[in-house]
C-alpha cells in the first residue's frame, strides 16, 4: 500500500519533490495534452526511479480508445485505469447496454494486461455503481470518502459494501463548514486540506480497507489553492498521517 499523489504530466519538478518526500509512486493523467509526452514521461520517471501506481481520465472512450489506454497503463506498470463514465439510472436500459458492449469488453481486455479497469466514485452515486457493476462485473472502483462525505453518507458503510471492488483510492481532506440546505438534500460546503487535518478519519479508512484485502496505493489529490502551490509541505503532512495507520507488512 504505496503513497502516492496525483501529478498530471509527471513534471520534473512533480518527480524531483517525491524524491525529496519519499513517495515512490504518482498517478498519471490520460489526456489529450498529456499523452503525446508519455514516451518522454517514461523516460523521465525511468530517470527519476518513481514509478506509475494508476492513469486517470475525464474523457468517453469506444473500445479502441479503452485499448490503447489499457496498453499504456500496462506499459507504464499501472495498477489501474480510471474512467469516468455518465451516471446511469435502474430504468435507462439503452444506456446500460451501451455501457456495457464498451466497458464489457475493455474491462476483459484489462483482466488480460493484468491491469485493472475502474469507474470514479466522484459524482456518481452507489446505485450508479451498482448498475455499472451488474452490467459489468468485471469492473473495479476508485473510491475517494471526501465525496461520500459532501454527500452527508457514510464512507465507513460504503467501504464494508463495495471494498472488494477497490482497486485504487484517492487521498484528499475537507473541513466541514456547513450545508446548503439539511441533511437528506443538498451538498456541505467544504474546504480542502491535508489527510489528517481535516473531517475524514484516515484511520478508519485505512482500517476498513485492510478487512477488505485492499493492497493497492493510496493516491494523494491535492485541490486548494495554498496546498497546490506548497506541495511538498502537503505530501509531507499526508504522508506522515497515513503511514501510520498503514501495517508494516504493506507498505511498499
Amino acid at each position: 500500500m504505496r503513497i502516492g499523489f496525483r501529478s498530471a504530466a509527471a513534471s520534473g519538478g512533480d518527480l524531483e519533490i517525491a524524491q525529496r518526500v519519499g513517495i515512490p509512486v504518482i498517478e498519471l493523467d490520460y489526456t489529450p495534452e498529456v499523452r503525446p509526452q508519455y514516451q518522454e514521461i517514461e523516460r523521465r520517471l525511468k530517470d527519476y526511479g518513481i514509478g506509475i501506481c494508476a492513469l486517470i481520465t475525464a474523457e468517453q472512450f469506444d473500445l479502441d480508445g479503452f485499448k490503447r489506454a489499457l496498453d499504456w497503463t500496462a506499459r507504464l506498470g499501472a495498477n489501474a485505469f480510471v474512467s469516468h463514465p455518465h451516471y446511469l439510472k435502474p430504468w435507462d436500459k439503452d444506456g446500460i447496454r451501451q455501457f456495457a458492449d464498451v466497458f464489457g469488453p475493455a474491462a476483459e481486455y484489462a483482466q488480460k494486461l493484468r491491469v485493472a479497469l475502474a469507474v470514479q466514485s466522484c459524482t456518481l452515486r452507489p446505485e450508479s455503481w451498482d448498475v455499472m457493476f451488474s452490467a459489468v462485473p468485471a469492473l473495479g472502483l476508485k473510491y475517494d470518502p471526501s465525496f461520500t462525505l459532501e454527500a452527508g453518507e457514510s464512507y465507513r458503510a460504503e467501504i464494508v459494501r463495495y471494498g472488494p471492488r477497490i482497486v485504487h483510492v484517492h487521498v484528499k481532506d475537507e473541513m466541514l463548514i456547513g450545508r446548503e440546505t439539511d441533511f437528506s438534500h443538498g451538498i456541505m460546503r467544504y474546504q480542502y486540506c491535508p489527510a489528517g487535518m481535516g473531517d475524514i478519519n484516515w484511520g478508519s479508512v485505512i482500517a476498513l480497507l485492510v478487512e477488505a484485502g485492499y493492497r493497492g496505493d493510496l493516491s494523494v489529490e491535492t485541490h486548494s489553492q495554498f496546498w497546490s502551490d506548497n506541495l511538498e509541505w502537503d505530501l509531507t503532512l499526508c504522508k506522515r498521517h497515513l503511514e501510520q495507520f498503514i501495517p508494516p507488512a504493506l507498505r511498499g
